[in-house]
């Protein structure tokens, strides 16, 4: 039994971290598709589909990209080749954004635009970024049976879903002067859609060795992005 759970770890964990195929999408409503590439199936949690991956992921991207809140477009790490430009400030419109910069002073030029009808949604079509009341069903799974596990010298929280897991990389964040990117292999932060009226208005949540919360910070942020499908 011990060898049979371990190879189930071992295989959970391998599919994150190995490249999305580019073979024909199964016809599965749980299959998760980025980019053309099919990075396997999600996890449903109650009627919410969580995908297998952050959004952004591919092989240059294990732990996927760092969206600021309510763009569309991520950025990669630090010493990477998708490292973004910094720059102060904010762009002059939203349709000024420049894919590969990040801003200072990014604002909130919309509080529903990553809502179901918003125009910032970096997910792939049909799916989106979570709410706060799914980021908190996931916190309570998380805190009560999560735990973290090392796979080829990754960190990730591990949460059991029934038969199967959702694992979660610990791929940090891009603090609010764009530099000293990461807390890779010590933390990891899933932003939600939703938007509160007071204080830093943006949730997420936020897992580290000791501590499984929601916590609230402001939109310019470089956090991972979790995305999920609600199933008819």
């Amino acid at each position: 039994m011990k060898m049979a759970a371990l190879l189930v770890t071992f295989a959970a964990c391998f599919a994150i971290f190995s490249s999305c195929k580019k073979d024909n999408p199964e016809p599965d409503s749980l299959v998760y598709i980025e980019n053309g590439q099919n990075c396997g199936k999600g996890i449903a949690i109650g009627n919410v589909v969580w995908a297998p991956v952050n959004c952004g992921y591919d092989a240059d991207h294990l732990f996927g990209k760092l969206y600021q809140w309510g763009r569309k477009d991520g950025q990669g790490y630090d010493g990477e080749p998708s490292e973004p430009t910094i720059e102060e400030g904010a762009p002059a419109s939203l349709g000024d954004a420049k894919a590969d910069t990040f801003y200072k002073g990014w604002p909130t030029y919309d509080k529903d635009i990553w809502g179901p009808s918003g125009s910032g949604n970096p997910c792939p079509a049909g799916w989106r970024v979570p709410t706060y009341s799914e980021l908190e069903t996931l916190r309570v799974l998380a805190e009560a049976q999560g735990e973290w596990v090392i796979e080829k010298g990754i960190q990730c929280y591990k949460i059991p879903v029934g038969d199967a897991a959702l694992f979660i990389p610990s791929a940090g964040y891009r603090d609010i002067q764009g530099k000293a990117v990461k807390r890779q292999q010590k933390s990891a932060s899933l932003w939600s859609c939703s938007h509160i009226e007071s204080g830093n208005p943006y949730s997420n949540l936020y897992l580290d060795n000791t501590t499984v919360s929601i916590d609230y910070d402001v939109q310019s942020l470089g956090l991972s992005v979790r995305c999920v499908k609600t199933l008819e």
